[in-house]
């Protein structure tokens, strides 16, 4: 069995583990499952999908032999909403690494599962059999902004290979060095960098081995994080007008993200119906409202074609200047673009493929 078919396998059989659903491995061709409604076994075909985002069900799908004799199953670590849509129109089943499940097989239907999102100092993913999935907290999330975007594709200083070292990271990120080698340790638990040479001290380096999970791993993290935005209203069901008079009113103290960033940095034009902007936390109440009411917006409780939200540092040490508006780094536009539901699902994965890379 390929590695990706045994790590697929494994997710399974943890998240079905106490089901109805028996799955079965014993050095067969494949894995089988029995279900309560057939005494027989089916032989399972596991598709790995990786992190769980449309593109890479995707690409599983496409490299699918097409055994009809054995029962589809598609695995990752986590799906999208817009995922699970595809999966579903498709009627395939699928199960995540979090815990969550969706299986139609001759006459059984399980659905189960549900992630619960604990904020306990660090933001901790647990399914609901209690098993961690991944652990991010704010400090980890700046090191991570502040490397993905090093390695866009548009950055002046990129290496392709190479991560950028513990001290220039503690520099720039404000951040101790305990923290910053803690992290970088965990990133390479995790597969995504790999250290060359010493572990420790001013002279070790770290290579890239897999930048995309990083991205998707911290940009599901944040999808899902809680946040507890002011949202602004006015005429006009298109927000996108609003990032030019923002950014050039306000200047350096604020960044655009989300679906109208990824939008107008992509060369799409597409109606949006809101706007995320990250405003420093120095900047001084009065002059952002003052700001806002002159462009007609006036503060709402629910809904809004304006986001504003309390930007992160790295956020805005990371952004940019596009077409005179100031907007977050590749990687956090994308993660906001995921945020924003199921309609922007496409529209993340186009902007990943085309200003990311990885």
């Amino acid at each position: 069995m390929p590695t990706t078919e045994l790590q697929a396998f494994d997710v399974v059989a943890r998240v079905t583990r106490g089901s109805s659903l028996s799955v079965s491995f014993r050095g067969g061709a494949r894995p089988q499952i029995v279900v309560p409604t057939s005494p027989r076994p089916r032989d399972l075909r596991l598709l790995w999908a990786g992190q769980g985002y449309p593109r890479d069900v995707a690409r599983a799908l496409a490299s699918d032999a097409g055994d009809s004799t054995a029962f589809p199953v598609v695995v990752a670590r986590r799906f999208s909403p817009g995922s699970i849509s595809m999966l579903e129109e498709r009627g395939l089943s699928w199960v995540s690494e979090d815990g969550n499940a969706r299986i139609d097989i001759d006459g059984s239907h399980l659905s189960f599962g549900r992630m619960d999102i604990r904020a306990t100092g660090d933001l901790a993913l647990e399914t609901s059999r209690g098993a961690k999935v991944t652990k991010w907290s704010d400090g980890k999330s700046s090191i991570a902004e502040t490397l993905l975007a090093a390695h866009s594709r548009d950055h002046v200083d990129r290496d392709e290979h190479l991560v950028p070292r513990g001290s220039q990271l503690a520099e720039s990120t404000g951040l101790s060095a305990a923290m910053v080698s803690k992290t970088l340790s965990w990133f390479d638990e995790e597969g995504w960098t790999r250290p060359d040479g010493p572990r420790r001290g001013r002279t070790s380096t770290r290579s890239w081995t897999d930048p995309g999970g990083l991205l998707s791993s911290w940009a599901s993290w944040i999808a899902a994080s809680p946040e507890n935005p002011r949202r602004f209203h006015g005429l006009g069901r298109d927000a996108a007008p609003l990032a030019h008079p923002l950014s050039s009113a306000l200047g350096d103290r604020v960044a655009i993200s989300g679906r109208v960033a990824a939008e107008l940095e992509a060369g799409r034009s597409t109606s949006t119906p809101q706007l995320r902007l990250y405003a420093d936390a120095h900047l001084s109440t009065s002059r952002l409202e003052d700001t806002l009411r002159g462009l007609g917006l006036e503060e709402v409780d629910e809904g809004g074609r304006l986001v504003v939200l309390r930007a992160p540092s790295s956020t805005l040490r990371t952004s940019r200047m596009i077409s005179d508006i100031r907007v977050a780094s590749p990687a956090r536009i994308y993660a906001d673009t995921l945020r924003e539901g199921l309609r922007s699902d496409e529209t993340a994965q186009f902007y990943r493929d085309a200003r990311i890379g990885f």
